[in-house]
């Protein structure tokens, strides 16, 4: 919030633009009331300032020129932006900014929470069968970017209102030069490149830009100057074309070249394109009186973009046939504005009145406060004394009693037996004095496990149930595995690990009416949670 500011004095936009060598500020007054139709908008101001781009030179050039009496605005280089044709979401006017941030996270190459942008309707077909649908031109610029050109302004004292792009201060001065309903392409070149427009009805319908710089305009070698005049002719070819077919409804007169100070290009482009090729005089659009020295070709290109964004808002500039105002976008966000205010001599000495009666009223109501916790401290410090002095005849009237050895013995024998009682406990919990279950359950598992061809021969238990041993006997070996799987299954038996488990050849045994022995039908196995020997050792 700015507090206390001068009131601006006039309507007028002071555009500073900083260049590689210096700023470069113009601003433009549109005719008076009164004036003759054919009248001219005044260039009040064209100003360079040489040297770096620093706040001392913007504080510099913002004093000079009474930056305070304008609204004032920059415009962005052409490296510092992006300017993005898309179609428009279908939404609401006032929630188009909105919905097109969503359309913008896929084109932008940076994030576009990292992004401040604007939004230009791009016309449609007035006259168009069926309505087609809306496309706009996104204007994109990373925070960075704006963020320090803001500040740039606020650290030199000077308040900033826009922040433009070349593409918008040429189409403002591309509007001016439309006669008859017709289309104007206009070609300009700086710093930056080439940059190639066309507008319809003051609007905004194509922007190009063409790798062709201006010193490689006035390179003195006539054969590298040609390629670049062949580079150019190439990109106005292709661009005007594409343009004939996507905007067939509007016809473009002419193709103006702004100011360079090179010659022999409006030649080159006439003998190479179909569009008629003019060369722009800024005297022919403004009253240069005030400024005699923009007669020269090379100071009108560089005031070229300073002057077009000068015109921002002067719809007194351009032709009566344009049907609404000209759309201008604004990458100033408020978000970046550095908090500044201001004071005249009056306000700083009311506001030091006040301080010292602040200071006065402070003062009075401390004294107060201080001889009031004074006396609050009287009043404590007594209530201690007479605290303290209870608390002395208290312990005096009830003096401590002396400790009873034979409560102490007793206390410790509890204790004692209290111990014994849970290491008791702890034992019988732990399984040391043997299953407190009984081993019905295990022998009821056994019983279960009934598997025709296996049969048991002995049982043990013991451990508290941890140390089991089984043993038997089977007419298959492959029976053995699918026992001890169904006997794991058991609930009694889950838990209780598998130390040894044997399978061997049983004893030969003697037959009735035979002499000597035969090889056992069956072999013997043995199961134990604990290892063991041989199975058939106890039959």
């Amino acid at each position: 919030m700015r507090l206390f500011s001068r009131p601006k004095k006039n309507g007028a936009w002071l555009a500073i633009v900083p260049q590689r060598d210096g700023i470069a500020a113009a601003s433009v007054a549109a005719p008076t009331i009164g004036s003759a139709a054919d009248a001219l908008p005044t260039v009040t101001v064209a100003t360079f300032f040489p040297g770096s781009v620093d706040a001392d030179a913007m504080e510099r050039a913002g004093k000079e020129l009474h930056g305070a009496d304008y609204r004032c605005s920059t415009v962005l280089a052409g490296g510092d932006y992006q300017l993005i044709s898309a179609e428009a979401p279908n939404v609401p006017r006032d929630e188009l900014k909105t919905a097109m941030r969503w359309k913008l996270k896929d084109i932008l190459d940076f994030p576009v929470d990292d992004a401040t942008f604007d939004v230009l309707d791009i016309p449609l077909d007035p006259n168009a069968a069926a309505r087609p649908q809306q496309s706009v031109f996104a204007v994109a610029a990373r925070n960075g970017i704006v963020r320090a050109r803001q500040q740039l302004f606020a650290e030199a004292r000077v308040r900033l209102g826009a922040i433009d792009v070349p593409e918008m201060a040429q189409r403002n001065v591309s509007a001016m030069l439309e006669r008859d309903g017709r289309g104007v392409a206009v070609l300009s070149f700086g710093e930056d490149g080439g940059l190639l427009t066309v507008s319809w009805r003051g609007e905004l319908y194509l922007s190009r830009r063409i790798d062709v710089t201006l010193a490689q305009l006035l390179e003195p070698d006539h054969e590298r100057k040609h390629l670049a005049y062949d580079k150019i002719t190439l990109e106005l070819q292709r661009s005007l074309d594409h343009f004939e077919r996507q905007f067939s409804f509007i016809s473009v007169a002419r193709l103006v070249l702004a100011p360079t100070g090179a010659t022999g290009l409006d030649e080159y482009l006439s003998s190479n394109l179909y569009t008629r090729v003019e060369t722009l005089d800024l005297a022919t659009l403004f009253d240069l009186s005030r400024v005699p020295e923009l007669a020269g070709a090379a100071l009108q290109q560089r005031f070229f973009v300073a002057l077009g964004a000068a015109l921002r808002g002067n719809e007194a500039a351009t032709p009566a046939t344009h049907t609404r105002a000209l759309q201008q976008i604004n990458l100033f966000n408020e978000l970046f504005e550095e908090q500044t205010q201001r004071f005249t001599a009056r306000t700083m000495a009311i506001g030091a009145g006040a301080l010292v009666l602040g200071l006065a009223g402070v003062g009075v109501y401390n004294s107060m406060r201080l001889a009031d916790l004074q006396r609050e401290a009287a009043a404590g410090a007594a209530r201690l004394d007479k605290a303290q002095k209870r608390l002395a005849s208290v312990n005096a009237e009830f003096a401590p009693r002396r400790q009873d050895p034979k409560l102490d013995g007793e206390l410790a024998d509890a204790n004692a037996q209290l111990d014994a009682l849970h290491r008791v406990s702890d034992t019988i919990k732990g399984g040391d004095l043997g299953n407190t279950q009984g081993y019905a359950e295990y022998f009821r598992a056994l019983a279960r496990q009934r598997v025709e061809g296996l049969w048991l021969t002995g049982v043990s238990v013991g451990g508290a149930g941890r140390d089991i041993g089984v043993r038997g006997r089977t007419l298959d070996p492959a029976l053995v595995p699918g026992f001890l799987g169904r006997l794991r299954n058991e609930q009694v038996m889950q838990g209780v690990p598998v130390g040894s488990l044997q399978i061997g050849e049983a004893a030969a045994i003697k037959v009735a009416g035979k002499e000597g022995t035969v090889a056992a039908p069956y072999v013997e196995f043995s199961l134990a949670s604990t290892p063991q020997g041989k199975p058939g050792a106890q039959p």
